[in-house]
Formats: structure tokens, sequence, C-alpha cells
């Protein structure tokens, strides 16, 4: 299963609105384009979508943990991501995809049920980190753009 998060999808309008709404991000994000057209931000943004997408499969994960035959998911793509941001540029790298897949090499319950609320919850806590990080970057690159653009005082 691939999730696809470019802009004429309706999953990336529901995350690039209502979740960044939700960690006050939204207004500024939304301006971006208008602002400059910088790939940083863009970068930043596309790690943000692909953390929400990460947190809500962990989050359906835990959801189904006591779910018969259920299999956790997990998303990749910083990976891939990396390599061709450093290989062929920002412009590709921003084309691709996170795919949503099944973890591998989880043991499962006798009931065939692989999810592990503690491999989750650290799963959960990291993606939160990284959101959060990227977040504060995106809100430094705000900050620095709005100080550039405003008027200095007395001049």
């Amino acid at each position: 299963m691939r999730a696809d998060l470019s802009a004429d999808k309706g999953l990336s309008a529901w995350v690039h609105v209502d979740q960044r709404d939700a960690w006050g991000l939204a207004s500024d994000l939304r301006e971006m384009p208008v602002i400059m057209d910088d790939p940083r931000l863009a970068v930043l943004s596309r790690l943000m979508d692909v953390a929400v997408l990460r947190q809500q499969v962990h989050a359906g994960n835990l959801a189904n943990m006591n779910t018969p035959g259920f299999k956790a998911r997990a998303v990749s793509f910083e990976d891939v991501f990396n390599q061709t941001l450093d290989a062929q540029g920002t412009d590709r790298a921003l084309n691709l995809s996170p795919e949503v897949h099944e973890a591998n090499a989880t043991p499962s319950d006798p009931d065939g049920n692989d999810v592990s609320s503690e491999r989750e919850i650290a799963a959960l806590a990291k993606n939160k980190l990284l959101f959060d990080t990227y977040a504060q970057m995106a809100r430094g690159k705000m900050r620095l753009l709005s100080t550039a653009i405003t008027a200095a005082p007395g001049g």
C-alpha cells in the first residue's frame, strides 16, 4: 500500500490543513509559496507531512493491537528521500511518495498479531521529536524571512 502526499490528493490537503492547525503551523506554512519559493521550507514541509502519516500509521497499529491477525505497518521514506536529495536534487526528492508497508521481522502473538505496544510507543515518541524538530526549523526559517521582508524600525 502506498500513500501519496502530492498536492492534488485528498490526504495531503487534509494533513496540510487540519493536522497542521493542531500544531499551530497552518498559517505560516500556507503562506510559504506566497512569501518565497524556498526549497528548505519545501523539504521541511514534506518531512512534516510524512511525520503526520507515520503518526497515523503507528496510532492505527496501536488501535489494532488486539485484532487477531493484524500485522503492524510502518512508513518508509527518509532513506530514499535523502539519497534522492543528495544525488538528484530537491525537485526530484519532493516528488517521492512515502510507502506504507507491513513491518518486517516482528514476532507474532499466537493469534497472529505482531503489534508491540512498547515498540509503537517508542516509535511515536521518536516521530514526535522529529516532527517538533522540523516544525521548529520551519518556524525559525519563517521568522528569518519575516525579519528580512519587514522594514527596520525608524528606517
